[in-house]
């Protein structure tokens, strides 16, 4: 029989029928699975500061602890090691991740403290020897040994203290508020 001839008939029209409904049942149990899929799936996105010894992650709005502190402490090094041949190095580094809200600020303080290290030929060292985040705040406290040594290799030490305040946006860490002064950190837990 040809197939023509069978799919005129009411025989034929019925098994197209059942075909065709199995076919649409499996089509949209599909669709729901990958519908399910889609809205369940996580972005993964791989922003590791330095030395993260611990799991930590980066949401679109949040990020962990762990990624926090270290972000917090790589800052603090960045601002803390400067010597006259990396000080425009620093400028570069830190633009980016500053708020609109204290971008104007902080890059005056960072340019007066360039000026200061290319024309006194002096090099800046921090030595982080404590850091905290507290998730309340969302900030992060920075402690350590600073070393300032001029061009005739005098050196001079005092304790310093970095507080940053960070946020997350779009999975960028980035800071909101910079803190620094002599002395060991305020408030230690």
């Amino acid at each position: 029989m040809k197939l023509a001839n069978f799919l005129s008939m009411w025989s034929g029209v019925q098994a197209e029928n059942r075909f065709h409904r199995l076919s649409n049942i499996g089509l949209v149990l599909l669709c729901i699975l990958l519908a399910t899929g889609w809205l369940n799936r996580h972005e993964v996105v791989v922003m590791l500061p330095p030395q993260l010894s611990k799991e930590g992650f980066v949401t679109n709005n949040d990020a962990s602890d762990e990624v926090m502190t270290q972000w917090g402490l790589s800052v603090a090094e960045l601002l803390g090691n400067v010597t006259p041949t990396t000080a425009q190095f620093l400028k570069k580094s830190i633009s980016p991740m500053l708020t609109p809200t204290i971008y104007q600020k902080a890059m005056a303080a960072i340019e007066e403290q360039v000026k200061q290290v290319q024309t006194e030929q002096i090099t800046i060292r921090f030595s982080p020897n404590y850091a905290r985040f507290d998730a309340d705040t969302k900030t992060v406290v920075i402690g350590g040994e600073l070393t300032t040594t001029g061009i005739r290799g005098n050196s001079q030490q005092e304790l310093r203290t970095y507080e940053f305040g960070l946020l997350v946006q779009n999975y960028r860490v980035l800071i909101d508020a910079i803190n620094v002064y002599k002395g060991a950190p305020k408030n230690t837990h």
